[in-house]
């Protein structure tokens, strides 16, 4: 509900004339750029280029007499605005309060950046999409002379943007996943996806992601751009082939294809004859169009690249002899032979242009003085050539940072670049990229571009700007290439982005000969996941008609376990202590991955319905610690820190306990298991082969999903969970199984990966009914229902497994024990083998029925490991692969 109140007009008037005056803090007339429209997509409707505002749905001008305000333009049918916010409002404050500083749009270093409404509300649009705001945005309007208060809901879909980000962060993630999706739609039927600008970003965006799936588009604008060379009339034609000959060769060295490198070639060809070296290329027709750039010598201009070969209208510019002098360097890398001299010019070109700063002017004069600065486009061109250059060594690489920190140190213009702004944004932010601190300052200066521009469909938008270029036919497509382009720089996906290693095969090949993508299950818990079913039990499945099909496909002819054919392993956390080792154990699939080798886990036919099913090559990454909880060693990096309760510390120092000690311990522990486990699981993946054998990297890979089996020493600790009898008794659990799902897909770039959560089984049905376990299966069970999780996070039962009789015989011989050790005894007079376990067996078989002594044989271990019974722990592992196939098939 809107709450309106009235403030008296004397109040408002008072607070006009208090107001300091706005003068010019507004460099745009009535006109420009406002009434610029778009001619078509999703922004067809609004009536001109205004500031998107986020997810909320709105569009604002910026009004010069209203320097605290945002003019309400355009409110998005069907968005968070909807029915609260009208055209015509001036927004003029957010979070419940006023906005405090008056907005300064414009061009120059006295107003670059977005102080005032713009980024306080950018500011609290992120804050509020944090769990812990609800995603509830109030805002503060003025209609008339009224006062409105209204809360959108924007959602927590995204949540906020973590403080490395776009690394190690899940919203980045989130949103890079979407924008890549969004630009494989938008690709045309030719492959293209739009202009050169375009046609550079985006694909590099979808190849730096390292996702197998998007090469079939990268690969169909790589046709494309190899038809550059063959098209006629071109207008701008540098622009053109400096971005195929950058996609050309990204794509090359990253696949290894062979085929591109003929119309490299033809481009580097194309490139070579286009740049302007001798006085004899300039287009008479200069001298009366713009003698003011008319070149006055021989030197002038020289080595760099303008719209068109040759030098005509206003001759090179910076902009383009950074991308061909980068070009270049990437050509050099692909085995194009590149003229030294001519190379050497274009960086020439790029020196004399740049100040004592670093900074990089329009073309190669100074156009300023020593610590002058604009927009950082053509610096981070500059920044990223020099950077690739394959000579002079450690000179050019000096250079390429001093750009890079020019560019931090001035980061407020990111937004606002000569040419294509979204363009010089993506070369602003690779140079950036070679100075980690330089980095960090452009994106934290530039949070609120990436909250505001970011829309309700997942794309990105086009903000106002002074340089028009490319708005009015593209609002959306342009800024979501760039934007995806720069999330991926953390994946070092590109050579421009510091990839190294061997290239990753194109899937074009012969017919019939594409390898399958690999599905790669990360497998993670305590003891239940490491696996304490015998392999001495599997013979007790044969007799029950529900496991004796499955025990067929556990054994080979040869009545053994099966060993797979396509299906692999890497297990850590088994071996050793089983609580703290990491010595890894890995192979193709069998018996034997449990704790130790001649047990399972649910690896086992988790891994073989994999392979009957998926009939694809499979990796399963297990990391499993006995006797490890998630409220301290699994704990997730957002769960924070461990935090004791007033009663278990008096309890600590009731017995004793040195409380400052044990809290650093617990300090030192805290997150530890978490830790080792992303560590291993990305250690598997840098080098698949070293476990798979047989992988092709043409194949790819995929994180096909991620089951959690944990619980047992969560389920018992009474001090972190005093309420553990009464509902809600184990939120806490709840809590952070939500967070580490988050934590996971977060750390390992896997925003959308499958979760399965394999709920404790223990004591069977009747769990359910009985605290603490009923409880704690609830908050087991409590992720898979948020929204967030709906349909990705699902949660399997386990306790239909459960084996009752089997249980009943067990404790059954637990009570024999004091009876069989008296019978020992008394036999070690006159037995010496007495005390044997093969003694200690046949007088306790002695208790039991052939066929009771029969079933006891299925068990191995205690209760609190599913009785060490292959007739429980194998149609358990069966059971979470079909949940993730159920999830793939839903998808």
């Amino acid at each position: 509900m809107n709450k309106r109140f009235r403030m008296p007009r004397i109040a408002w008037l008072l607070s006009f004339c208090l107001a300091p005056p706005s003068y010019a803090q507004v460099d745009y007339d009535n006109e420009s750029p406002w009434n610029q429209r778009a001619d078509s997509g999703p922004d067809a409707n609004v009536p001109g280029w205004f500031y998107n505002l986020g997810i909320t749905g709105l569009r604002a001008q910026l009004v010069a007499d209203e320097p605290k305000a945002l003019l309400i333009k355009y409110v998005f049918p069907g968005s968070p605005a909807e029915g609260h916010v009208k055209v015509g409002d001036l927004v003029v404050g957010a979070g419940g309060s006023l906005f405090k500083e008056n907005h300064r749009d414009g061009y120059g270093e006295e107003v670059f950046g977005a102080d005032g409404p713009i980024a306080e509300l950018a500011q609290m649009l992120e804050e509020c999409q944090g769990a812990d705001r609800k995603g509830k945005l109030p805002l503060t309007l003025r209609r008339g002379t009224d006062i409105v208060a209204v809360t959108l809901d924007v959602g927590i879909k995204y949540g906020t943007f973590s403080p490395t980000f776009p690394d190690k962060c899940r919203k980045s993630d989130l949103i890079l996943a979407e924008l890549l999706d969004y630009l494989v739609a938008h690709q045309g039927r030719d492959g293209s996806f739009g202009d050169p600008v375009h046609d550079t970003f985006a694909p590099l965006a979808l190849l730096a992601s390292g996702e197998a799936k998007y090469l079939p588009a990268v690969e169909r604008n790589v046709k494309y751009h190899c038809g550059v060379p063959k098209m006629k009339d071109l207008d701008l034609s540098n622009w053109y082939y400096m971005s195929a000959a950058i996609v050309l060769s990204e794509y090359h060295l990253a696949t290894g294809d062979q085929a591109v490198l003929p119309d490299l070639q033809k481009l580097h060809d194309l490139i070579a004859k286009a740049q302007y070296l001798r006085m004899s290329q300039i287009n008479p027709k200069a001298k009366k169009s713009h003698p003011d750039s008319f070149p006055k010598g021989p030197r002038d201009a020289h080595g760099g690249w303008g719209h068109n070969p040759g030098f005509e209208g206003y001759g090179p510019h910076a902009m383009l002899t950074g991308q061909g002098a980068l070009a270049y360097s990437l050509m050099h890398r692909c085995g194009i032979t590149i003229d030294r001299k001519s190379h050497d010019a274009a960086y020439d070109f790029l020196k004399r242009g740049t100040g004592e700063n670093g900074y990089v002017w329009y073309a190669d004069q100074k156009g300023g003085g020593p610590e002058n600065w604009a927009d950082m486009g053509r610096t981070g061109a500059s920044g990223i050539a020099n950077f690739l250059s394959p000579y002079d060594g450690d000179a050019c690489r000096e250079r390429a940072l001093v750009h890079a920190r020019v560019i931090g140190k001035h980061p407020q213009s990111f937004p606002d670049t000569h040419g294509s702004p979204p363009m010089g944004m993506a070369y602003a932010a690779l140079a950036a990229n070679l100075d980690p601190d330089s980095f960090r300052k452009l994106m934290d200066a530039n949070r609120w571009w990436f909250t505001m521009a970011h829309c309700g469909d997942g794309s990105f938008y086009y903000q106002p700007n002074r340089d028009n270029s490319n708005y009015g036919s593209d609002s959306r497509t342009i800024a979501s290439s760039v934007t995806a382009f720069i999330l991926t720089i953390p994946k070092r996906g590109l050579v421009m982005t510091g990839r190294e290693g061997k290239p990753v095969s194109p899937t074009a090949r012969k017919p019939g000969t594409a390898a399958k993508r690999l599905k790669v299950f990360i497998l993670a818990g305590q003891s239940n996941m490491q696996g304490h079913a015998d392999v001495s039990t599997f013979d007790s499945m044969a007799d029950d008609p529900k496991t004796a099909p499955l025990l067929k496909e556990m054994l080979g002819p040869d009545g053994k376990p099966r060993v797979c054919d396509h299906v692999w392993i890497s297990s850590v956390g088994c071996l050793g202590d089983a609580y703290s080792d990491l010595t890894e154990a890995k192979g193709r699939l069998t018996a034997g991955f449990g704790a130790p080798e001649n047990k399972i886990g649910p690896e086992f036919t988790f891994g073989l319905t994999m392979e009957k099913r998926l009939k694809e090559p499979v990796l399963i990454i297990k990391t499993s610690w006995g006797g490890r909880s998630l409220h301290t060693d699994f704990r997730p990096p957002s769960g924070g820190a461990f935090v004791w309760s007033k009663a278990e510390l008096a309890e600590k120092k009731k017995q004793g306990e040195d409380i400052k000690k044990i809290k650093a311990e617990k300090a030192t522990a805290t997150g530890v298991i978490y830790r080792e486990m992303i560590a291993h699981v990305r250690r598997v993946l840098k080098d698949i082969q070293r476990v798979v054998p047989d992988y092709d990297e043409r194949q790819g890979y995929e994180l096909a999903g991620f089951v959690w089996f944990q619980g047992f020493n969560d389920l018992v600790d009474g001090g972190v969970y005093p309420e553990q009898n009464n509902p809600g008794g184990y939120d806490l659990y709840a809590d952070l199984l939500g967070r580490f799902i988050r934590d996971v897909r977060n750390d390992l770039s896997a925003p959308k990966m499958p979760f399965v959560i394999g709920v404790m089984g223990i004591e069977g049905l009747r769990g359910d009914k009985n605290p603490p376990m009923m409880h704690f299966r609830e908050a087991q069970r409590k992720p898979s229902t948020l929204d967030e999780f709906r349909g990705n996070v699902i949660a399997v039962e386990t306790a239909p497994f459960w084996d009752d009789e089997l249980e009943k015989l067990q404790e059954r011989m637990e009570g024999f024990w004091p009876k069989v050790d008296a019978q020992v005894e008394k036999e070690k007079k006159r037995n010496p083998e007495a005390d044997s376990w093969e003694n200690k067996m046949r007088l306790m078989a002695k208790n039991f029925t052939p066929e009771e002594w029969k079933r006891l044989s299925g068990a191995s271990n205690g209760g609190y490991h599913y009785l060490g019974a292959a007739k429980i722990m194998a149609p358990i592992g069966k059971a979470l692969a079909e949940a993730l196939l159920g999830m793939k098939a839903a998808e």
